[in-house]
């Protein structure tokens, strides 16, 4: 087996999988400099876009590595920060996701197979995160497993297609994970 991001995600996608888990993948930079990048960003789950804003050999590398998974020329890159006990409910995101966490050990549950609606045609958008809110059932039981710091995430988003990977997280420490998006999805700037 290969310890290329590009051929274990290669390799997942291949397989018709919607997401992986890479276990203890690669050092996370430190703390301080996380925060550092977060620094002006007070929302309790919030993303701070970090393209361009940063000058650290990790984050360079796991960068790289995940534009050699995604030829693009855009997408979005950024650190996420959640407060302990808090999380997203069950969801799905636009475009793949291939998540580094940072610090803190986060829950998450991700289903292979779902139903999901819009909650009310008049709430399809959370106002204060932006989220699509959704009513889901799922038609089995979720996988469940834990992000811990090094560990690397990938699934697939949905966009325009049925393939997405619902997934839902709780932390259950403070925690810091760097986000790579391959589509450009908006979000505010703190």
């Amino acid at each position: 087996m290969s310890d290329k991001l590009l051929d274990l995600i290669s390799e997942a996608k291949d397989s018709n999988k919607t997401y992986a888990v890479f276990k203890n993948w690669r050092t996370p930079p430190d703390i301080k400099i996380i925060s550092e990048l977060h620094a002006n960003n007070k929302e309790r789950y919030a993303r701070t876009s970090i393209i361009g804003k940063y000058d650290e050999k990790e984050i360079d590398s796991f960068l790289n590595e995940c534009l050699s998974v995604y030829d693009i020329p855009e997408y979005a890159f950024y650190v996420i920060k959640g407060s302990a006990g808090h999380g997203h409910d069950t969801h799905k995101d636009p475009y793949d996701i291939i998540h580094w966490q940072c610090s803190g050990s986060t829950k998450w549950k991700i289903g292979k197979k779902e139903i999901g609606k819009l909650w009310e045609a008049g709430q399809a958008k959370n106002e204060k995160d932006g989220f699509t809110k959704w009513k889901v059932s799922w038609l089995e039981e979720p996988d469940t497993f834990m992000l811990e710091p090094g560990d690397i995430m990938w699934f697939r988003g949905d966009a325009g297609t049925d393939v997405g990977a619902w997934h839902s997280t709780l932390n259950l420490d403070d925690k810091y994970s760097i986000v790579f998006d391959a589509g450009k999805e908006e979000f505010p700037e703190y």
